[in-house]
C-alpha cells in the first residue's frame, strides 16, 4: 500500500508552483476545518448525558451504580480502542480511519435514543469506541501536520470540543422538556453536528492522508513506551484527570440536587463548569509549549482540583459556584497538559501517536473506576462527602500541611472584600498615574497595594479566625493526631462517658489567644477595611 509522509509544509510550498502552493494551503484549510469539527464530536455525546443522568435513572428503573455505567462504558471502550488506533490508521488511512469513526459515532447515537436499558449501553459503547479513535489520533495528526504549530493547533481543537461540551450539558434539560422529545430526543440531537462532520470529512478521504508507515524508521521499531518511565508519568497523570474529569461530569448535577438545586440549575451548573474549560484549553498548550517544565502548570491544576472539591463540601450557594469554576479551570488544564505531554514528550509524530494510545488506553481504563466508585459509595453511604473525600485521597492531599493551608486562600468572601474595596480607589488617582506614563505593574505597586493595606489587614483576620475555628473541612483532610489543628485536638477531649471541661475550657482559652494576637496587629486595618468596604 502507498503511504504518504508529512513534514514542514513551508519548504514544500517554496519548491511548488503557483497552483501547487494554491492547491496546498487550501488543502490545509481544509485539514484545519476537519480537525475542528472532528473535535467538536469528541465530548458533547458525553457532557449531554450528565445532566440528564437522574432523568435516565428515573425513567429506567436502575440504581446509581448502574447509571454511572453510562460513564464508563466509554472509558472502558478507550482503554480497549486505543492501543490499535494507530495502527489501523495506517493500514487504511487517516482520513478513511477518522471517517469510519464518524459513522460509527453516528449510529450509536441514534441507538443510545432508542428506549431501553441494551440499546442505551449498546449505543454508549459504540458512541466510545468512535470516539476513542479521534482522542488517539488528532494529537498525532496535528504534530505531523503542523509540527511547528502544535501549542496553536491543540489550544484551537481543545476549545471547540470544550464549547460544544459546555452547550451540550447547558441545554440538554430544556432539551429534555420540548413536549414529545424527552431525554431521547435531546440526545440524538447531537448526531447533527456528526452528520456535518461526516460531510466534512469526504473530501479530505481523496487525500489519502495515512500516518507514517511503522516500517520505514528502523529507530522507531526499537520504541517501546511501556518500558519508558516519562510514558508511565504521562499515563499516569492523563488517568487521574480523566477519573477527575467523568466522575464529575456524570455526577456534579446529582451532588447538586443534594444542595437544593433544580434539574435545570444543575445542568446550568455544569455547562459553567465546561465554559470554565474553554479559556484553558486554549491558553495552557501555548503556555506550555514554551516551557522547559509544565510543573508549575501541574501544580496550579492540582491546586484548582482541591479548592473545587473543598467548596463543593461546603456547600454554600457562592462556595458552589467558584467550586464549579475552580473545576472547571483544574480540568482544562489538566487535559490541555495531557495532549500536550504526547507531543512534548516525543520526538515525532509516530511517537506522539503511540504515546497517545498507550496513555489513553491506561488512562481511561483507570477513569473508569471512577464514576462507578463514585456512584456506589453514594449508594453505599447515602452522601456526596466520602465520594468527595475520595477525591481529595487520590490527590494526595488527605493528611498534609497543604491540604490544612492552601485551601484556606481561596475563599469567596475574600473576593468580594477587595472587590467592594478596590471600587473606593478615586480612579482619578489612577488616571493621573497613568498620564504621567506610570505602567500598569507601577501604579499597581506605588499606588493601589497602599491603598489596598487596610483591606488585606481585614481580610487577613477573617481569614485566619475562619482557618483557625474551621472544624469540618480540618476533620475531612486530617487523620492523624499530630496533624490535627486545636478545635479538632480540643474536640477528642470529650469521652464517651466523662468529660473534663477545665480542661476544654483551658485549651478554648489557649486557642483563643492567637485570635486576640492577630486582632490587636491588625484592629486599625480591621476598621478601615470594613467601613470604606460598605462606602458605595
Amino acid at each position: 500500500m502507498e503511504k504518504h509522509h508529512r513534514g514542514n509544509s513551508g519548504g514544500i510550498i517554496m519548491s511548488m508552483d503557483n497552483q501547487q502552493r494554491k492547491n496546498v494551503r487550501t488543502g490545509g484549510i481544509l485539514l484545519v476545518i476537519g480537525i475542528l469539527l472532528i473535535a467538536s464530536n469528541l465530548r458533547a455525546p458525553f457532557t449531554a448525558v450528565g445532566s440528564l443522568v437522574p432523568v435516565i435513572r428515573d425513567s429506567l428503573g436502575v440504581s446509581n451504580t448502574v447509571i454511572g455505567t453510562i460513564t464508563t462504558l466509554p472509558l472502558l471502550a478507550f482503554a480497549l480502542v486505543s492501543p490499535i488506533s494507530p495502527k489501523i490508521a495506517n493500514r487504511f488511512g487517516m482520513e478513511k480511519t477518522i471517517l469510519g469513526s464518524m459513522l460509527i459515532l453516528l449510529v450509536g447515537i441514534i441507538l443510545r435514543s432508542v428506549t431501553g436499558v441494551s440499546t442505551l449501553f449498546i449505543g454508549t459503547a459504540l458512541i466510545g469506541i468512535a470516539i476513542a479513535f479521534g482522542n488517539v489520533l488528532l494529537p498525532g495528526l496535528i504534530k505531523l501536520s503542523f509540527p511547528l504549530r502544535v501549542g496553536l493547533l491543540t489550544g484551537l481543537y481543545g476549545v471547540c470540543m470544550n464549547i460544544f461540551a459546555a452547550i451540550a450539558s447547558g441545554v440538554s434539560v430544556p432539551l429534555s422538556n420540548i413536549k414529545n422529545l424527552g431525554w431521547q430526543g435531546a440526545l440524538v440531537v447531537w448526531g447533527m453536528i456528526t452528520i456535518l462532520s461526516i460531510v466534512c470529512c469526504l473530501p479530505l478521504v481523496k487525500r489519502s492522508a495515512d500516518l507514517p508507515d511503522y516500517d520505514v524508521d528502523s529507530e522507531n521499531k526499537k520504541l517501546n513506551l511501556w518500558k519508558s518511565f516519562t510514558a508511565w508519568q504521562v499515563t499516569l497523570f492523563m488517568g487521574i484527570q480523566s477519573l477527575l474529569f467523568y466522575t464529575m461530569l456524570t455526577w456534579l448535577p446529582e451532588i447538586l440536587l443534594g444542595h437544593g438545586y433544580t434539574a435545570n440549575e444543575a445542568g446550568w451548573m455544569l455547562s459553567l463548569m465546561q465554559f470554565a474549560i474553554i479559556p484553558m484549553t486554549f491558553i495552557v498548550p501555548i503556555i506550555a509549549s514554551k516551557m522547559k517544565n509544565q510543573v508549575i502548570l501541574s501544580a496550579m491544576t492540582a491546586t484548582s482540583y482541591i479548592l473545587g472539591v473543598l467548596g463543593l463540601l461546603h456547600g454554600h450557594p457562592i462556595s458552589v459556584v467558584i467550586a464549579v469554576i475552580l473545576w472547571g479551570i483544574a480540568c482544562g488544564s489538566a487535559f490541555s497538559l495531557s495532549m500536550m505531554f504526547f507531543t512534548l514528550r516525543t520526538k515525532d509524530g509516530y511517537a506522539a501517536s503511540e504515546l497517545s494510545g498507550m496513555a489513553q488506553s491506561i488512562g481511561y481504563l483507570l477513569a473508569a473506576i471512577g464514576p462507578v466508585l463514585f456512584g456506589g459509595l453514594f449508594d453505599l453511604f447515602h452522601s456526596w462527602t466520602v465520594p468527595l473525600f475520595t477525591m481529595l485521597a487520590d490527590l494526595g492531599w488527605i493528611d498534609t500541611y497543604r491540604g490544612l493551608i492552601i485551601p484556606a486562600i481561596g475563599w469567596p468572601f475574600g473576593i468580594f472584600l477587595m472587590k467592594q474595596f478596590s471600587q473606593t480607589i478615586p480612579t482619578e488617582l489612577l488616571e493621573a498615574a497613568e498620564m504621567d506614563g506610570s505602567g500598569e505593574l507601577r501604579t499597581f505597586y506605588h499606588i493601589v497595594l497602599p491603598m489596598l493595606k487596610p483591606a488585606l489587614g481585614a481580610l487577613a483576620i477573617f481569614t485566619f479566625i475562619l482557618s483557625w475555628n474551621d472544624y469540618f473541612s480540618q476533620l475531612v483532610i486530617t487523620r492523624s493526631t499530630s496533624m490535627m489543628t486545636l478545635p479538632l485536638g480540643i474536640a477528642t477531649m470529650q469521652g464517651e462517658f466523662k468529660t473534663d471541661y477545665g480542661v476544654m475550657m483551658a485549651g478554648a482559652a489557649l486557642a483563643s489567644i492567637p485570635m486576640i494576637v492577630i486582632f490587636s496587629l491588625f484592629q486599625k486595618s480591621f476598621t478601615q477595611g470594613i467601613t470604606m468596604g460598605s462606602i458605595k
